[in-house]
């Protein structure tokens, strides 16, 4: 928190906006990869919205039925970019959607992405290197003739910011807050905030005043999951026929050490205790550290995969398994609909504050079955999984349930379109604060556990070790 602080207020006080911006992108890459407490910075948006206002003007012409969604990157594997391509393909036909890539640099476009755009009479549009105040630039000029525009960009991407950071732009700015746990750059020109949880973190960490509770678009209907052969796809992809396959999804990220303890722990310990266990984590790689010990350890019963990019490879993966167990330290929603839609069960290992958030994406829906407390409880639940068919059904049962009150194609599609209609219709930049004791609470928790993290300084000293360890039992981790 005291280095975030100090390089915002270098930032701040540096002579020339030129300078005062390359700090403050350094200020805003240290804060959104990094547990600093805060969530938004006001501070740090001026610096871009001053060089908002210094590039051209650009009257807004738009189109009728023209939507723009603005992505930093899209990626062929991972929820966000299917986000963005489940969001147009669910949007009414007679929209007009385009993306336009703020860095795509050399990295492909999914084929499927470009598929959505142009079946909905769009396209994809991708800026090369030019500088950001250049991007600015050519993103306010192609956003100007569309109807809305969706920003689902990176948390520390300051293009949309010096391109919307003045009023003379009119068309609103909806923010598809994916990062809601994070710390974020747009809170200034977002007119209505899309949010994925039935909480209150954009206004009690960022003063966010427009919110609509929208979700993620739910995958397409398929009905595979009802007559698939799992001994048949088993076979297709080298999986042992008679084994009880256990799946985990999500970058390699969310599954970072926490002191000494990760996931990849708890799934040695449930594939060495259960018989004819093996588990297939899709995302993970096996060149790092605590996977490589998980493949060792486990005598080659937990396979890390990689990334697999192959959209349909992927589904197969989850349909001949038996038991989804979300990432962890941080959990990936879009995936954890995917496995429940292929007809698995998924267990859930939660922090507290996790915990807070995912009972309050679907606040009316019992839970409890599925989200694990501690490790030993996720331990036992998993194995209970193997034994016992009804345990299984039932917490299949509640998954569904979980996963139908979320990922419900026409009730996601009518809160978009209630969104479109409570949204301001006029774009105004927003000035906001953040101070210690208000209504606008910096997390000191987050630090700590950015802290933790590291494990090195957890074996450090002794008693600092006995003090994470404390701290971390006290916090449920």
């Amino acid at each position: 928190m005291k280095t975030f602080e100090t390089m915002v207020a270098k930032a701040t006080s540096a002579s020339t906006l030129e300078r005062r911006m390359e700090l403050a992108q350094n200020a805003v890459w240290y804060a959104a990869y990094h547990g600093t407490g805060y969530y938004a910075s006001p501070k740090l948006e001026r610096i871009f919205l001053e060089a908002a206002r210094r590039i051209p003007q650009v009257p807004c012409k738009p189109q009728k039925n023209t939507v723009l969604h603005v992505m930093t990157q899209a990626y062929g594997s991972g929820g966000h970019t299917r986000v963005v391509q489940r969001w147009i393909n669910m949007s009414n036909a007679e929209e007009k959607h385009s993306v336009l890539l703020l860095s795509q640099g050399k990295e492909n476009v999914p084929q499927w992405l470009l598929d959505a755009a142009l079946n909905h009479g769009g396209r994809i549009l991708s800026y090369g290197e030019q500088d950001i105040t250049k991007r600015a630039l050519l993103l306010r000029q192609e956003a100007s003739k569309y109807e809305r525009v969706i920003l689902h960009v990176h948390m520390d991407d300051p293009v949309p910011i010096i391109a919307f950071g003045v009023d003379s732009f009119t068309t609103p700015i909806i923010f598809f807050n994916h990062a809601d746990h994070m710390f974020w750059l747009g809170v200034s020109i977002a007119d209505m905030v899309a949010e994925l949880r039935y909480d209150h973190n954009s206004y009690t960490r960022r003063d966010v005043q427009n919110s609509y509770i929208l979700g993620i678009p739910p995958a397409p209907d398929n009905n595979t999951a009802i007559d698939v052969d799992k001994k048949v796809l088993r076979k297709e992809l080298g999986i042992p026929k008679d084994d009880f396959v256990i799946i985990t999804t999500g970058s390699d990220y969310k599954y970072r050490r926490i002191g000494s303890n990760s996931l990849c722990k708890q799934l040695v310990e449930i594939v060495i205790k259960g018989k004819n266990v093996s588990c297939y984590a899709i995302g993970p790689n096996i060149e790092s550290d605590q996977w490589g010990w998980a493949n060792t350890v486990s005598k080659n019963r937990i396979h890390p995969l990689g990334v697999v990019t192959d959209k349909e490879k992927y589904r197969k993966y989850l349909l001949a398994s038996d038991l989804y167990i979300g990432s962890y330290p941080y959990g990936g929603y879009t995936s954890m609909m995917d496995a429940v839609q292929c007809r698995l069960p998924f267990l859930q290992l939660l922090i507290s504050g996790q915990q807070k958030s995912m009972l309050l994406m679907t606040p009316s829906i019992d839970q409890s079955l599925c989200l694990c407390h501690s490790t030993r409880e996720l331990v036992r639940k998993a194995i209970k999984v193997k034994v016992d068919d009804a345990f299984k059904d039932t917490l299949y049962q509640t998954s569904k349930c979980w996963a139908d009150a979320v990922a419900n194609h026409e009730s996601w599609k009518r809160r978009l379109y209630d969104m479109y209609r409570s949204c301001p219709t006029r774009h105004k930049v927003h000035s906001f604060e953040i101070t210690k004791g208000e209504h606008v609470v910096i997390d000191d928790n987050v630090c700590l556990l950015e802290i933790m993290y590291n494990a090195r300084f957890e074996y450090a000293n002794r008693m600092l070790r006995c003090l994470s360890h404390f701290w971390m039992r006290m916090k449920g981790v």
